[in-house]
């Protein structure tokens, strides 16, 4: 019995080197990565990067959150009533009324023509084409006339017969036409036009306008 209950006595007592070996260990590796560490801060002073401590850390992030903090005060809040809040408008007019402003000397323009000499209300009309018809005794000439539109004929008597001409559509009829004299017509859109003397049916003549 007596053999039987000292054996875990020895055993026991056999333990505690191990665990003196263990804790040896442990305070070595502590110690090695105290020196670790304490070289990586020195080798940062030198290069002037020293690394910020804890209470630099929360110095700034406080530091941080009171500039956020202002700076949302100083937000104003969007206007949900609908209304506008008239601006201040002391300082504007202050300024407004101290500033001189000098126009230059411009003298006034006359509008009544343009610069080309053409009316202000819009471009003259073309003049229209004049073309020439001559009247004999017993003839004209030229009989067949074609012109486009806008175009003035001037029939013109050359001699003493007295002609008096009459268009078959009605559009124009000269009167009596004496030695020396004219008759005009513009003629202003398209058409053919036959017409014939009034006193001498046989002498005709005709004109297109296209």
């Amino acid at each position: 019995m007596d053999n039987f209950s000292n054996q875990p006595l020895t055993e026991k007592k056999n333990v505690w080197p191990y665990v003196i070996i263990i804790i040896l260990v442990a305070l070595l590796a502590i110690a090695g990565t105290v020196i670790y560490y304490e070289k990586k801060l020195a080798e940062k002073k030198e290069a002037g990067e020293a690394p910020k401590t804890t209470e630099q850390t929360a110095t700034e992030k406080e530091s941080a959150e009171e500039a956020i903090t202002k700076t949302g005060e100083q937000t104003p809040e969007p206007n949900t009533s609908g209304t506008t809040t008239p601006a201040d408008n002391t300082a504007d007019n202050s300024t407004s009324s101290e500033i001189n402003i000098t126009l230059p000397n411009i003298k006034p323009v006359n509008l009544s023509t343009s610069t080309v000499g053409l009316p202000i209300g819009g471009i003259k009309a073309p003049q229209p084409v004049i073309k020439n018809v001559y009247l004999y005794n017993d003839s004209l000439t030229p009989a067949n006339l074609e012109v486009s539109v806008n175009t003035k004929v001037v029939w013109k008597n050359k001699q003493w017969v007295v002609h008096l001409l009459v268009d078959r559509t009605g559009d124009f009829q000269s009167g009596m036409i004496g030695q020396n004299e004219e008759y005009s017509y513009t003629f202003t859109k398209p058409g053919t036009h036959e017409y014939y003397d009034h006193y001498n049916k046989t002498i005709t003549g005709k004109i297109v306008v296209k």
